[in-house]
């Protein structure tokens, strides 16, 4: 059932997130969600069209044509945009977008080298 009443339309709809992996924190995660809703707020910025599309077929040509940015596909380079970003690094106590960084790339050293059992067990032990 199609409707124009904005009110009926937004309850056919959830918030489902999806980007985090496992070993990321739910607390950072969430902080950082609810900063960026906030941060879109004050900006005045729109939200993107829905779509249906498989935006995961899409070449990077494609994407940027339709105004996407592909999230990071690697620790390395999510650490890389987080530190660039002045903006998400303003959300968080001063001086914890570097300790948090340093933190997480000396636990890629430990992981270095390690298949994904090792990686697993190791996680297993500290968690």
């Amino acid at each position: 059932m199609t409707s124009d009443d904005p009110e009926r339309i937004a309850k056919q709809y959830n918030f489902e997130y999806r980007a985090a992996e496992a070993a990321a924190s739910p607390y950072l995660a969430l902080a950082a969600i609810v900063h960026a809703r906030c941060q879109g707020i004050e900006d005045e910025l729109t939200a993107p069209q829905v779509t249906d599309e498989d935006l995961s077929l899409l070449s990077p040509q494609e994407l940027e044509e339709k105004g996407y940015v592909r999230l990071p596909e690697s620790l390395n380079e999510a650490l890389e945009r987080f530190e660039d970003n002045k903006t998400v690094c303003s959300w968080f106590p001063t001086g914890f977008s570097s300790v948090y960084a340093a933190h997480k790339r000396g636990e890629m050293q430990v992981l270095e080298g390690m298949d994904e059992t090792a990686r697993c067990a190791a996680y297993e032990d500290v968690y």
